[in-house]
């Protein structure tokens, strides 16, 4: 088993007369029933004598092994760890085991998904007044979403008004059709600055003191940037996702913690550093989505010269990397909330003329960025256009 359960198991509609139909038995004492994991085991207690164990530092390291992996298995979505179990884990992302710095990653990306910020939701009436009397006859392009391509022409007072509009991040909603009324579907607004207050004696509050702290921020980023084995360290998605929600939920306060260290590693010649760096530009780019119009724009403010001292120094080596970090960054995203990105990529003075490997690396980032994504037709005609005057 993954996970321990904590709640009662519940027994699809109907399974318990079938049982009883043809075996004559009835469901009492059965599975449905069953209390005897919260009644005996205790799961409260069994994850606080953990948290115990773990923190005394006496156990050998097989055993602390086992014992943090047993309390990763103990997340679940029905249970929020207490604040001793988050400062735990909190302490373990500065462990010098590799192994339980990786498993601390994955629990603390539970724990900010269970303590997560509230989401600003609206129907979505509210971005397509009549996306229940629209008639779809195919899928693609038409009238009805054409709002929804990315703008290059619009004007600073236009995109800051366009910020605070309702907006879609998935992908596939509005290119095949619109939901019926009967599925009730929700779009997304930004989350005001006030939705970051953070109450101290909270999952978040741990969360957002041991990130603020720099000397713990350091020593996170140095573990982070060390390099594990030659040619076999790859790009890791899990401390990506958990930077990203990380930003999510505890807001724009943190980018100005990771600034300092990000443009150091981008400087760095070493694979490993540039490593760490894409997966915290990674971590900003998707963690903003939902930010203000001001936070994003001082994020984006010191973003770009960094964007472009990675494009000016992409190598062969680290070419990978940056590529999982552009097709991630941009992947279930509002393109017109990424135009900082797309405006910086996609001119003649990157996509051309810099010799054969920096204007392959540079296709392959955009390719990544707009790949699959027919929210952007105005930047594949961009990008064609400028390819093509070079080809000739």
């Amino acid at each position: 088993m993954y996970t321990l359960p904590l709640s009662d198991p519940e027994l699809p509609p109907g399974v318990s007369e079938l049982v009883r139909r043809y075996t004559g038995l009835g469901g009492e004492g059965g599975l449905g029933h069953n209390t005897s994991l919260r009644s005996q085991v205790h799961y409260q207690e069994l994850e606080s004598r953990l948290v115990q164990l773990v923190g005394s530092k006496t156990l050998h390291w097989r055993h602390q092994e086992m014992a943090v992996g047993m309390l990763l298995s103990m997340i679940t979505y029905d249970h929020t760890p207490s604040l001793p179990t988050t400062s735990l884990w909190l302490s373990l992302l500065l462990s010098d085991q590799r192994t339980i710095r990786l498993m601390a990653y994955q629990a603390l990306e539970g724990i900010l998904k269970l303590s997560k910020l509230p989401s600003v939701k609206v129907p979505i009436t509210d971005m397509v007044p009549e996306c229940y009397n629209v008639q779809v006859n195919k899928p693609g392009m038409r009238q009805d979403n054409l709002f929804m391509q990315y703008q290059g022409n619009m004007e600073q007072a236009e995109v800051e008004t366009y910020w605070k509009k309702p907006f879609i991040v998935k992908s596939y909603m509005g290119y095949f059709g619109w939901p019926g009324k009967e599925e009730k579907v929700t779009v997304r607004k930004i989350h005001p600055v006030e939705h970051f207050t953070i109450q101290p004696d909270s999952v978040r509050g741990l969360i957002s003191e041991f990130f603020m702290d720099e000397t713990r921020v350091k020593q996170f980023v140095e573990f982070n940037s060390l390099e594990h084995e030659k040619g076999a360290d790859f790009f890791s998605t899990d401390r990506g996702l958990f930077l990203s929600f990380l930003l999510e939920n505890i807001g724009p306060g943190l980018a100005a913690v990771f600034q300092p260290h990000i443009e150091k590693l981008v400087g760095s010649p070493e694979e490993s550093q540039q490593r760490a760096a894409a997966e915290m530009v990674y971590g900003l780019v998707r963690g903003s989505r939902f930010w203000d119009w001001r936070s994003s724009g001082q994020l984006w403010g010191w973003l770009l010269p960094v964007f472009q001292q990675v494009l000016n120094n992409v190598t062969a080596e680290t070419q990978s990397d940056w590529d999982f970090c552009f097709s991630g960054a941009s992947n279930k995203a509002d393109p017109n909330r990424l135009r900082a990105l797309y405006e910086l990529l996609i001119t003649p003075e990157n996509l051309v003329s810099q010799g054969a490997f920096k204007e392959s690396s540079y296709l392959l980032f955009v390719a990544k960025c707009l790949s699959m994504n027919w929210r952007v037709r105005e930047l594949y005609c961009r990008t064609y256009n400028i390819l093509r005057e070079h080809w000739a």
